[in-house]
């Protein structure tokens, strides 16, 4: 890549990029405190961050191209960093505003209120159902969810996942916008999978995209770091981001040496 000069980073993926359950239960994001601030403040630039908890693959492309449909000039001196989330999460448009505890800024940038994104993974089910009972979901939606998860076939959520992954590695390469990638908590290994998978450019990845050990979660639990004391699924504190931080520098550094940053 040609010399290029770098103002911002935006990253986006799920709660391991939004900063999730670091000040309390529950919490969407506290992005003031998650790793792509400490990277951009290393490195001298602003940040954007458009993760959101529980965030599928399909909505880090579907936002990350509309963040830069919103601002197009933005392509020109921007880094992007994704981190996928695995290939077990939906999302659905509902009719109206779901998400309430997004900061001002993410949801009008990307479009956010609007957007349910579900787990299938186990244990989920009971988690919507109570939520039907208490008037966030509609019957009708979580029957969505339950059809949605039991209509999928591992072949089919493996398909998705790796289109998904390339479509945004080749519209960012298109737009000629720098990035990065990297597994938050999978690991790719699906047989069906790998005449996409193969078209990856793992140049770009940090760690290998097969290593569910090269992901964040289990390179940050090996450094001993704990989770956050009021997190309830499994979320890293700061110390871990402020980490993860300076892993992402380094290898921003090595694969695009000649950016630069103000």
């Amino acid at each position: 890549m040609v010399s290029k000069h770098i103002k911002r980073i935006i990253a986006n993926g799920c709660s391991h990029t939004s900063g999730a359950e670091m000040e309390y239960a529950f919490q969407n994001c506290c992005y003031e405190r998650a790793w792509p601030r400490w990277v951009a403040d290393d490195l001298g630039c602003e940040w954007v961050n458009l993760a959101q908890s529980g965030a599928s693959a399909k909505r880090n492309l579907r936002t990350t191209m509309w963040y830069f449909g919103c601002f197009p000039a933005h392509a020109k001196d921007s880094l992007v960093i994704i981190n996928w989330p695995g290939p077990w999460r939906h999302e659905l448009r509902l009719d109206r505003v779901y998400n309430r505890d997004i900061p001002d800024s993410t949801g009008e940038r990307i479009d956010s209120r609007n957007w349910w994104q579900f787990n299938g993974g186990e244990g989920n089910a009971e988690a919507y159902a109570a939520q039907v009972k208490k008037g966030v979901l509609r019957r009708s939606e979580f029957e969505f969810f339950r059809h949605c998860v039991t209509t999928t076939t591992d072949d089919q959520m493996w398909l998705d996942y790796a289109m998904h992954i390339l479509a945004l590695q080749n519209y960012l390469k298109c737009m000629k916008i720098p990035y990065l990638f990297y597994n938050s908590t999978t690991a790719f290994g699906h047989l069906l999978s790998e005449p996409f998978t193969r078209q990856i450019d793992t140049r770009y990845w940090i760690g290998n995209p097969g290593s569910y050990e090269e992901g964040y979660f289990k390179r940050c639990e090996g450094q001993g770091f704990n989770f956050a004391e009021p997190s309830v699924y499994n979320h890293f504190g700061e110390d871990a981001h402020q980490w993860w931080a300076s892993v992402v520098k380094q290898e921003i550094l090595q694969k695009y040496p000649k950016l630069q940053f103000n």
